[in-house]
This record gives structure tokens, sequence and C-alpha cells, in this order.
């Protein structure tokens, strides 16, 4: 009597806990690039006066004047925002893991089953 065995793939799968940490990591990084490069825009009688962005910040001592630490405190937000995500990430795989082990190999429509062991 012989026994046949199922062609099996050795690998990691993601646990659905980890795949939403790195989800809502990649969000969070996104954040970090919206609040680094948007341009900070702040509404005066004239209209709208520009004091670039965290990545630009104004240099001029007028925009310094008007536009004081909005640059800095963006820069601080797109820091923490990324930080979040490292964390996020890390914690995910940490509480959450991944899920080793030995998983069967199905044959595609039409596959002869026993073409998988090659």
């Amino acid at each position: 009597m012989s026994t046949t065995t199922t062609p099996s793939l050795l690998s990691g799968r993601l646990v659905t806990g980890t795949k939403v940490c790195i989800i809502t990591s990649v969000l969070l990084i996104v954040l970090a690039a919206y609040f680094y490069f948007v341009p900070i825009n702040i509404t005066a009688q004239q209209g709208v006066f520009g004091c670039g962005s965290a990545s630009n910040p104004p240099t001029e001592d007028f925009a310094k004047g008007v536009c004081q630490d909005l640059a800095t405190i963006n820069r601080i937000k797109a820091v923490s925002a990324l930080i979040s995500a490292f964390l996020v990430t890390g914690l995910g795989f940490l509480l959450f893991g991944s899920h080793q082990g030995s998983f069967p190999r199905v044959a595609a429509d039409g596959q002869d089953p026993a073409e998988l062991d090659s």
C-alpha cells in the first residue's frame, strides 16, 4: 500500500491583526508626508498669506513674524506620525505575529496534482 502525500509549501502568512496594523502604518506614513510637504496658509485681512511648509519654512523676517512656529509644529506632527507608524507596525508584529507552517498547495484548473511535486 503506497501513501500519497500532498505537496506543501513552507511559508509564513500574516495574521489579520498584523495586516490591519500594516495598513494603519501606511496611512500614518501618508499623514506624515502630508504634514511635511503641504504648504501652510494663514487667512489675513488682505487675503491668504503663505507660510511655506515644514520642508521649506519661511526665511524672511516678516514671514517668520507672521507664521511664527507653524512650520516647526508641522515638522513635529510629521515626525510623531512617522514614529507612530513604526510603533504600530512593530507592535502589530509583536502582538499578532505571523502564522508559520506548512500549507497545502492547490492545483490550478486543468493542472494535474502530480505535477506539483516538480
